[in-house]
């Protein structure tokens, strides 16, 4: 019996809705809830762990554009969210070695 890891990354919108973002929430979702069949699945026939990760506001080229157009009442909503790098992101998986952020 093979056993293992697997890892897969939502956001915060895999649980919920929040002002502006309502064109993501439902792949978002869906991807909460495949996971969560999956981890039954995998488990139970394979011995093989899954793992979701729904990580706050990541830092990305992606996410500084969107910033361009997103509505200001989801920019003023989100201003007390001072998120992530990927690195440290990265770190919260368990499928993931530490990254060396050279701190």
């Amino acid at each position: 019996s093979k056993t293992g890891r697997e890892g897969k990354a939502s956001s915060t919108l895999g649980y919920m809705s929040s002002m502006g973002y309502s064109p993501h929430v439902p792949a978002k979702h869906a991807l909460h809830r495949m996971s969560c069949v999956l981890l039954c699945i995998t488990i139970l026939l394979y011995g093989i762990n899954d793992h979701i990760f729904f990580p706050p506001t990541m830092h990305t080229p992606g996410f500084n554009e969107e910033n361009k157009t997103k509505p200001g009442i989801t920019c003023e909503v989100e201003s007390t969210d001072e998120g992530l790098t990927t690195e440290l992101q990265l770190d919260c998986l368990p499928v993931h070695e530490p990254a060396d952020t050279g701190q």
